[in-house]
């Protein structure tokens, strides 16, 4: 169904993907030229021509992170939390990835943007959506998407609606 040129159409079952109300990305637009045009658009990113240098350079800084601060000894003992530090590490490549700037979580060690906690807060939120698709619309129309949606802001999924949507 997810096939180029499929027969199947793009249900507004979609739009539960929107990051901000009625500014559709790649996951979340119904219109199947549209929906052909991103994913060309994005096809390079996909494909990993010409990444591997941005993948490598976030590698090498993440081998830094954990020489330099997680680096046991005999007599002492650090731990680190690798579950994150992965997360910090995917967020920053796919942030560099998609707009040439990478949040910086890996190197500052730490969430930056809160953009991590933020995204684990909505799951349940995202999760009824894709589930119960006219809620989606109910959250994401006029009356009801400026009490309830992210904006663009310094924290949290506002900062991803800032780099991927106003840059």
């Amino acid at each position: 169904m997810q096939a180029v040129r499929s027969p199947y159409s793009r249900s507004n079952w979609y739009r539960g993907f929107r990051l901000a109300p009625g500014i559709d990305n790649l996951m979340s637009t119904t219109d199947d030229k549209l929906h052909q045009k991103r994913r060309a658009q994005a096809s390079p990113a996909f494909s990993g021509k010409g990444i591997e240098s941005i993948i490598d350079d976030h590698v090498n800084k993440f081998l830094t992170i954990i020489r330099s601060k997680y680096l046991s000894s005999k007599t002492e003992t650090k731990v680190m939390d690798l579950a994150t530090k992965v997360q910090y590490f995917a967020l920053d490549v796919v942030m560099d990835i998609a707009t040439g700037q990478p949040f910086e979580d890996l190197v500052n060690d730490k969430d930056m943007y809160e953009f991590l906690e933020s995204s684990a807060n909505s799951l349940p939120v995202i999760a009824m959506v894709a589930a119960v698709p006219w809620a989606g619309k109910l959250l994401q129309s006029r009356w009801v998407a400026p009490l309830v949606a992210p904006t663009a802001s310094e924290y949290g999924i506002g900062k991803v609606i800032e780099y991927v949507c106003f840059s």
